[in-house]
């Protein structure tokens, strides 16, 4: 679990770092999917996906083998799936807001703006959430509550530095 400002924190941190010229608010668009998956870091326990287990469409095999069911399972606050992380990651990774960040900042580079070519909220959230936006599978209510995330739900303010005393000098 993490508070709203630690989830606002790490958006601010990472989100300016969202590749393409859309015009997506990189933070606002981190802020929005975490609404979305974590109910903004307050549900953040990993989600066993059968999909990714043994049997399933996209069988994360090796991970799989390697965690059990948490390699088929999405983790922290982005709920990303340890198979979409740019590097080689495990579940413990995922207690640290920053690394949660920038993996899911990593992958909606790499995969959904670069590769699917996403322009839009809308899409990206779709894809976040199906896969592809390019698809026929399209969760409108997901793209719907990522939308609403996006354009109005208000971010904690970013907290000021302490300030600095005055060391004495004698």
């Amino acid at each position: 679990m993490f508070t709203r400002q630690q989830i606002a924190d790490a958006c601010r941190k990472w989100g300016p770092s969202l590749a393409g010229n859309t015009g997506i608010d990189g933070v606002r668009l981190l802020w929005a999917i975490s609404g979305c998956e974590s109910s903004f870091g307050a549900n953040c326990p990993p989600r066993h996906e059968t999909a990714f287990d043994v049997g399933g469409r996209y069988c994360a095999t090796a991970l799989v083998a390697k965690y059990g069911p948490l390699g088929a399972s999405s983790f922290g606050p982005w709920q990303i799936m340890l198979v979409n992380c740019g590097q080689p990651a495990g579940p413990d990774d995922f207690q640290d807001v920053d690394f949660a960040a920038q993996q899911t900042i990593n992958f909606i580079n790499s995969r959904i703006m670069l590769h699917e070519r996403a322009t839009t909220v809308a899409q990206v959230a779709d894809a976040y959430n199906s896969g592809d936006w390019r698809d026929n599978i399209v969760p409108q209510r997901y793209i719907d509550q990522c939308q609403g995330y996006y354009d109005n739900e208000p971010m904690p303010e970013p907290l000021l530095p302490d300030p600095i005393t005055p060391s004495s000098t004698s």
